[in-house]
């Protein structure tokens, strides 16, 4: 598959398969995102051992779709920041797990204009079995563009409060 900026492989250091550099040094990022998703999938059954990584261009058209079969097996995502390759966060998804990725512009409006932040997160929806019956589970973190990780329900309050004190 020779899609820019998705990079299929163990962790021995994929390249891109258009220019052949490792995605932090080649200078193709695309869009505003700070971030990119890093996957490191476990290894699908009678392959090779090891894991199967995906590294994805959040600002990259399309990238959804063309892995979409790759997004739901189990494995780590990582929420990784594109400028040091620093992760921000990480989830564990298990067989059945839902997991997704998602940004959202947070707006104050106020007699001295207005502010907008976008905050961005991963996450994922389970399914347990307790007490005799079956439970859906949301799981995601935020994170703030000045760095901030809040929980789920709470991004719209501490984007709000940053943004009061002049924080974007």
């Amino acid at each position: 598959m020779a899609n820019k900026h998705v990079f299929f492989g163990d962790d021995s250091g994929e390249r891109c398969t258009e220019c052949g550099k490792a995605p932090d040094d080649h200078g193709h990022w695309q869009g505003d995102n700070p971030y990119f998703l890093l996957l490191k999938l476990d290894p699908l059954p009678n392959t090779h051992p090891g894991w199967d990584v995906i590294i994805i261009d959040l600002d990259r058209p399309g990238w959804l779709e063309t892995l979409k079969a790759e997004l739901g097996r189990p494995g780590e995502w990582h929420l990784t920041r594109k400028n040091d390759q620093g992760v921000v966060f990480s989830l564990r998804v298990n067989e059945g797990d839902q997991p997704y990725y998602t940004a959202r512009v947070i707006g104050i409006v106020g007699s001295g204009g207005g502010a907008k932040v976008r905050a961005y997160s991963i996450g994922k929806k389970t399914m347990r079995f307790r007490k005799g019956e079956w439970h859906t589970n949301e799981d995601n973190l935020w994170v703030l563009p000045w760095g901030q990780i809040c929980g789920g329900a709470d991004v719209e309050h501490f984007a709000t409060e940053g943004m009061k004190q002049g924080l974007r």
